[in-house]
């Protein structure tokens, strides 16, 4: 038998029993609905929660630790660095760690421009890896090898320059009333300078006069950088670059006497970029092998996955028990139809129609019956999430669709529930081929 007469016949036998048909079909697609929508939500709170994660920190890095207080431990430094930065997708790789700088004595740098005096943060990073770690340009360009002594800041890390002169200090970017206020200091076009901090004290507690000279750095700020609240907590801060600091660093030693030692040299972090989420467990593993501490948000984003899929689990699992539903109906409707055809049959059967066509011929019409279910219910799943997400929407004022269907859910309800039109119709199908003829033809 022609496929082309195959499906002719199935469309013929499911349009003589009309209502039979759509009542099944009914069944069919209000199991694919149920398991779609309960499954799209599941799906559609671990994608709410992985946003929200992504929102306040960024989930393609990992953070890398020394190990404190043993001498036989991974030494986190330059050489690392670079072992580091050869890893199979590896975007990026910087040291990565903050100093407060304070207008008072016991700061061991002071940032001044004119009158005004920097007091905040400031991240020593690697400042020629900052677009590979998605920082964006607000204004400026980037440090290229040409520029020495570079600092950057963020869009309000200029607000931590205080004037001075002024009895009474005050930073922020707003005032009182909430309006921004212009910034103290442009460093794209004032002078910056920076220089190491004398901080000895006698033993009356008070700060001795450094008898040399204390150079003072003309810094080079080429751009300001736009805050991220995933990368830096939406802080006002200054990045600096960690080879300059590291010069400044051996200047502040030097300067007050002190010796440094191979620690003072080592990084306390180091920050990690890899170009993509799914190969950030891979990338966390092969570090540790080296010996070092990582953290990463793959750690909490795999926890939530976990417990997501297990939510997925339920939600589909309450679903299917009303496509078990469906696919007895199914059955239910193709053995009624082997009883009212089994004349039909048997005639067949006479007239050398091979068992397995009569075979497919029951297998098709199943299949059919879920194939329409399934297409209906698609419709119908689709529907009921966008009613779903205007509800919860206007209820909870959710900036995210709690019922999302992507398109593996589509093919997966659509699928199964042919699947299950085929499975519901195996046992009626081969029950159709054992029939006599003989005696189905006897049959009135």
């Amino acid at each position: 038998m022609k496929i082309y007469d195959l499906f002719r016949l199935c469309v013929s036998n499911l349009w003589k029993r009309k209502l039979r048909s759509v009542l099944t079909v009914l069944g069919v697609m209000i199991g694919t609905t149920s398991i779609v929508v309960m499954i799209s939500i599941g799906v559609g709170l671990e994608n709410i929660q992985e946003e929200q994660i992504s929102s306040y920190m960024d989930i393609t890095t990992i953070q890398v630790y020394r190990t404190w207080g043993d001498e036989n431990a991974a030494k986190l430094d330059e050489e690392s660095l670079g072992i580091i930065k050869k890893i199979d997708h590896v975007k990026a790789a910087t040291p990565y760690f903050s100093y407060y700088f304070d207008v008072g004595d016991y700061s061991n740098y002071r940032m001044t421009s004119g009158r005004y005096t920097y007091s905040g943060s400031v991240y020593v990073v690697d400042l020629s890896m900052m677009a590979d770690l998605g920082y964006e340009l607000a204004d400026g360009r980037w440090p290229t090898a040409k520029d020495e002594n570079v600092i950057m800041f963020n869009e309000n890390g200029p607000y931590n320059f205080i004037d001075s002169t002024k009895e009474t200090w005050s930073s922020g970017a707003y005032d009182s009333q909430g309006n921004k206020k212009p910034l103290p200091v442009d460093p794209l076009r004032k002078r910056i300078s920076m220089q190491v901090q004398y901080n000895q004290f006698d033993e009356t507690g008070n700060l001795k006069t450094y008898s040399g000279d204390i150079r003072q750095h003309k810094l080079t700020s080429p751009g300001i950088i736009k805050g991220d609240s995933s990368k830096d907590y939406g802080q006002a801060i200054a990045y600096i670059d960690y080879k300059f600091f590291a010069n400044l660093k051996e200047e502040y030693y030097k300067v007050n006497g002190l010796k440094m030692t191979n620690n003072d040299k080592m990084f306390d972090q180091v920050y990690v970029k890899v170009d993509d989420i799914e190969n950030v467990a891979d990338v966390e593993a092969q570090i540790k092998e080296l010996g070092f501490d990582t953290w990463s948000a793959e750690q909490m984003r795999g926890q939530m996955s976990d417990m997501m899929q297990t939510v997925q689990l339920v939600l589909g699992a309450l679903g299917a028990v009303s496509m078990l539903v469906a696919a007895i109906g199914i059955a239910n409707t193709m053995v009624m139809s082997i009883y009212e055809r089994t004349r039909e049959i048997g005639v067949m059967k006479v007239i050398g129609c091979r068992l397995g066509d009569i075979r497919a011929m029951f297998l098709t019409e199943a299949a059919c019956i879920g194939m329409i279910g399934g297409i209906c219910g698609l419709i119908l799943s689709h529907s009921l999430s966008i009613v779903v997400n205007i509800v919860m929407s206007s209820m909870m004022g959710s900036t995210g669709d709690i019922s999302q269907i992507p398109l593996w859910l589509d093919l997966l309800g659509f699928g199964f529930s042919i699947l299950v039109g085929i499975i519901s119709g195996i046992s009626p199908a081969n029950r159709a081929v054992k029939i006599s003829a003989l005696s189905a033809i006897r049959q009135e």
